[in-house]
């Protein structure tokens, strides 16, 4: 406590107050003695009584704008919960509100409406329920001419007084509401609300058919907001009636939507507002005809039965007259098609009409359309929440709540029937609730109740579409990707494109099916799920068939594709037959690759299903064909987990030619991976297996995988001669292979700081690679090449080379090239002693290295971020750096990466006062590089030379410290 009021003393002094603001010892603890003027709440409450105090009502208003200038935020924003919050807040924030109302009433009386306004505007949004505040703003905006937005916030108001307290507006601010109505600035006086109407309306009642609005209904301002927008549109835009259509899949909330939306807009259309429930789609009911809708309404709005034509343009002529010059709101619930609702709507301005439909309905001249979607994820939480009760929610952990609405779709009707089943079961929890959800098979049973349930509603959606439509969307069940285009949708059905698109858009059309990007069609979960609950009821006997249609189709394109993109690396894919005429235009690398990206996800959900099927073939096959694309794209988890799927199902289909793809893709894989010792293993199995087929692609690939792993580890002699039995076993015109093997030997000349003889091979690797068609290859070179620029101390070429070829490497999306780009940069811009620049291109090196589980590439990303730590006197940060470096070499047991980390960090630790443990650390590294028979590791920091140097001066004058820092 003496500290506290010590450290206490010394900021009041540091703040010039100290003789203010006094800690006093009294009894059993302290007293804190301010002096009020430094205490805006005192400031405010004295300068509140003062105003009170005024007679002059300018002099009064100023005061009060004094005080109020002391606010800059809620009260007590920055202090922790507890008893300051809950005792003082309140109490402050009334005192507050109070003080503006007054000040806002002596505005209004002074005739000073605009200059108050806008504070009004959000003082009255933050307290929409404080009525004497909305008053203000009402008077405040009908002074300034904007009567219909005064009207606007009397709705908002009664609206949230409804659903959040569950009661109506107050006398005073209902009678404000009809005197603005009147435009009358005052308040009705009694005898004004007793006046009679006058003789020719007495006996006529107008309409009020809205439904009750839901009393939890949650989300959706972004298109109320649209709809108030629109109406005003509109309306500033006569003769034209404005026409609104709300559509969405079943359950989506259309209704509450249009209900909620009528009843923000009723008052604006004081002539009546009407409902109907046009029945496109309820079970058991047929639609209500156009005809019958109009005697219904022209009922509603006086029209005795006898004055009712009988034909049905006749009836739509006596509507249009009816609605002549009368304000009236009309929702038209449900329709089944624009016939339907052609007839029913209004003929000039003045008049309002909100239609509702699970169909698109496009035939309309719609002043505004609406699609709406599912809820966003906060807004399902908040509905899920409402209706099961907070006391029910409360308890339970976010991710369990964010599953169960996710489960739900964030479909506001399966989120209501969860919530209402949680609600009514005392014993369940909501993680019992999630558990019951996520069984497939019994989903869309358990979001049912007595009188509705999301499958009965998109049954009804599903039964209005014409039977070839209806056999697509069965089949759309059971395709086992997130999403598809109209050929693979072809393939399913056994069609042509074409046909496919019109029963796309026929399910588009009734909101079964979604289009988020143009030619990409997708499900929602419980959609998806009621989509296969119908196809297993049918059990169609061509199903098998539709699937082995899209296999083939995906395997077929996938196969086109890689050709296209990876040109050189057709001799390491199988031969794809052609089996389908209609699919993308796939002529060129760019809209192959494109096709690629964009399909990715479904490839790799069709072959984990190929295999989970026993569609062994299909299941070998798609991952060999796309290993490429994995590889340059970064994907290296998801290519590990496909490569282990293909190899189980290669093995059980008895295909040599399937176990060697599938052992040479893994090899490459782990070793991007880090992990040397199994990818060599994997490299080598494939070598054999190829050699024994004849497969001399194959095994070339495999050899130069092996003498990549025999680099890393410092066996030079064992990759050189991996890198030469390719080029000895290659045909002169088999270029793909050579580009590697001829790298690998460049790298060992390199590393012996051989430069020309480097440049040499590196200049065949280049060649290699343009004649194979490889442009990732050519980056690669590249950028070896500008390292090896580097080293020979040719710094400026270097950088301008790597910089040339990360831009390159971005534009064609090759992540391997991005990486060595970045850290390649980085390495430069530390010899230049740019430190701000390399920690830059370190930082984004180590996010996209550990984004793609690139171990290796992990590791120079980390070994850069310690040497920037270390050359800019952050020795503690580059500790950690290299530790975590070290840690991944001697994971992956590459002796060049341990010397490396281990010398970075025992710069470190000299740095930071401990040269005996930098002693041990340099001396490991040296032993690693006398065993290996090398004078330098491969950064050509860590050399034999420089650590002898640093030992010695440990000896001869611990206190030192020498920093290498080039290359």
């Amino acid at each position: 406590m003496q500290g506290h009021v010590s450290r206490l003393r010394a900021a009041f002094a540091d703040a010039g107050v100290i003789d203010a603001a006094r800690l006093h010892f009294a009894g059993d603890g302290y007293q804190l003695v301010v002096d009020p003027e430094l205490v805006d709440a005192h400031q405010f409450r004295t300068r509140c009584a003062s105003a009170s105090e005024i007679d002059d009502p300018v002099e009064r208003m100023a005061q009060l704008r004094v005080a109020l200038d002391l606010w800059r935020g809620p009260a007590l924003a920055d202090a922790v919960d507890g008893w300051a919050r809950e005792r003082l807040c309140a109490e402050l924030e009334e005192q507050r509100l109070a003080a503006f109302e007054e000040y806002a009433a002596i505005g209004l009386d002074l005739q000073r409406e605009r200059e108050i306004l806008p504070e009004l505007a959000r003082m009255s949004n933050a307290h929409p329920g404080r009525e004497s505040l909305v008053g203000l703003y009402m008077r405040a905006l009908h002074r300034t001419g904007r009567r219909a937005d005064a009207l606007d916030v009397y709705a908002r108001a009664r609206n949230f007084l409804a659903d959040e307290l569950g009661i109506d507006p107050g006398p005073a601010l209902r009678q404000l509401h009809q005197a603005i109505l009147r435009d009358d600035d005052a308040p009705a006086s009694s005898s004004d609300q007793a006046a009679p109407p006058p003789a020719d309306q007495s006996a006529a009642v107008v309409p009020r058919q809205l439904p009750l609005a839901v009393g939890s209904f949650t989300g959706r301002q972004a298109q109320l907001d649209e709809i108030l927008a629109a109406v005003a549109t509109a309306e500033a835009e006569p003769p034209a009636a404005p026409i609104l259509t709300i559509s969405g899949t079943a359950g989506v909330g259309k209704t509450a939507l249009a209900v909620h939306a009528g009843h923000r807009l009723a008052d604006r259309y004081p002539d009546g507002q009407l409902f109907i429930d046009l029945h496109g789609f309820t079970q058991g009911v047929p639609p209500v005809e156009p005809g019958d809708a109009l005697d219904r309404m022209l009922r509603a709005m006086n029209i005795p039965g006898e004055r009712i034509p009988n034909g049905l343009e006749d009836r739509a002529a006596l509507w249009r007259s009816v609605l002549a010059g009368r304000r009236v709101l009309i929702v038209l619930d449900n329709a089944a098609t624009e016939a339907q609702v052609t007839p029913l709507l209004p003929g000039a301005a003045g008049c309002l009409a909100l239609v509702t439909s699970r169909r698109r309905i496009a035939g309309l001249d719609a002043t505004y359309s609406i699609i709406l979607d599912v809820l966003s994820p906060a807004d399902a939480l908040t509905l899920f929440t409402r209706v099961a009760g907070r006391e029910r929610c409360g308890s339970a952990p976010t991710e369990v709540l964010t599953e169960a609405i996710e489960l739900c779709s964030r479909l506001p009707l399966a989120l209501r029937i969860a919530a209402a089943r949680l609600r009514s079961h005392p014993s369940w929890s909501v993680a019992g609730l999630v558990d019951r959800l996520r069984n497939r098979d019994q989903r869309l049973a358990e979001l049912a109740d007595s009188s509705r349930g999301v499958a009965a509603a998109l049954d009804l959606s599903y039964r209005s579409l014409p039977e070839p439509a209806q056999q697509l969307y069965r089949l759309l069940g059971v395709h086992p990707g997130p999403d598809l285009d109209a050929f693979a949708a072809a393939a399913l059905a056994g069609t042509t494109g074409a046909v496919a698109r019109r029963r796309l858009d026929q399910l588009l059309d009734v909101h079964l099916l979604l289009e988020p990007t143009p030619g990409r069609y997708r499900f929602h979960d419980l959609v998806r799920a009621h989509a296969q609950a119908v196809a297993g009821e049918h059990r169609e006997v061509d199903r098998n068939a539709a699937l082995t249609r899209l296999l083939d189709y995906y395997r077929h394109v996938a196969a086109t594709a890689a050709d296209h993109a990876y040109p050189h690396d057709r001799g390491l894919r199988p031969p794809i037959a052609p089996t389908f005429r209609e699919a993308p235009d796939l002529s060129g690398p760019t809209s192959a690759l494109r096709w690629l990206d964009a399909e990715l996800p479904n490839l790799a959900a069709v072959a984990e299903f190929a295999a989970s099927q026993g569609r062994l073939e299909h299941a070998w096959q798609l991952p060999t064909i796309l290993h490429r694309h994995l590889r340059v794209r970064g994907h290296l988890k998801l290519a590990e987990t496909m490569h282990d799927q293909g190899l189980a199902a290669a093995r059980a289909d008895g295909s040599l030619v399937g176990e060697a793809a599938a052992h040479r893709c893994l090899g490459h894989i782990k070793l991007l991976l880090g992990r040397n010792e199994e990818a060599l293993a994997e490299f080598q199995q494939a070598s054999t297996m190829a050699g024994a087929l004849g497969d001399r692609a194959t095994r070339a690939d495999a050899l130069n995988g092996a003498g990549y792993i025999y680099l890393r580890q410092g066996k030079y002699r064992l990759a050189q001669e991996q890198f030469q039995r390719v080029l000895s076993d290659l045909a002169p015109d088999d270029h793909a292979w050579a580009t590697n093997a001829q790298r690998g030997l460049a790298f060992i000349h390199r590393t012996n700081r051989r430069y020309d003889e480097a440049l040499t091979h590196f200049g065949r690797a280049l060649e290699s690679a343009r004649a194979a068609g490889n442009r990732f290859g050519e980056i690669a070179v590249q950028l070896d090449i500008a390292l090896v620029n580097r080293m020979a101390g040719r710094i400026a070429v270097a950088l301008d080379q790597l910089e040339r070829a990360l831009v390159v490497a971005r534009a064609v999306g090759y992540a391997d090239g991005q990486l060595d780009a970045l850290l390649h940069l980085g390495d430069t811009r530390l010899m230049r002693a740019e430190y701000q620049q390399a920690a830059s291109h370190f930082e984004e090196a180590l996010a996209l290295a550990r984004a793609m589980g690139a171990g290796g590439s992990e590791f120079e990303a980390l070994q850069g971020w310690g040497r920037v730590h270390q050359l800019t006197g952050q020795p503690a940060r580059a500790v950690v750096s290299h530790q975590q470096a070290l840690a991944l070499a001697t994971r992956t047991g590459q002796p060049d990466a341990l010397v490396r980390a281990l010398d970075g960090l025992a710069y470190a630790r000299r740095d930071l006062g401990q040269p005996e443990l930098a002693r041990r650390l340099w001396e490991r590294a040296l032993a690693i590089l006398t065993d290996l028979g090398l004078e330098q590791a491969s950064d050509e920091i860590a050399t034999v030379a420089a650590i002898r140097a640093q030992l010695r001066a440990l000896t001869e004058s611990p206190d030192r410290v020498e920093l290498a820092t080039s290359r």
